[in-house]
């Protein structure tokens, strides 16, 4: 079997393409976890919050 040289595949190019895609691809997905946990975050606060006054609500009626 005979195969030219320029169809065999470079495995420098590979790894030179693959290596900064999968660390943009996880670059990206951090970025995404950092996003979510800081949603995830506002909304703990904002739930502290609705109970507390929900609290300091009951007290004050309660008297």
């Amino acid at each position: 079997m005979v195969v030219e040289a320029n169809t065999l595949p470079n495995h420098k190019t590979t790894m030179a393409m693959a290596v900064p895609a999968a660390a943009v691809a996880i670059w990206q997905w951090q970025e995404v976890l950092i996003t979510s946990r800081k949603q995830s975050l506002t909304g703990e606060e904002s739930q502290k919050s609705d109970r507390e006054a929900t609290g300091y609500n009951r007290f004050v009626n309660s008297a």
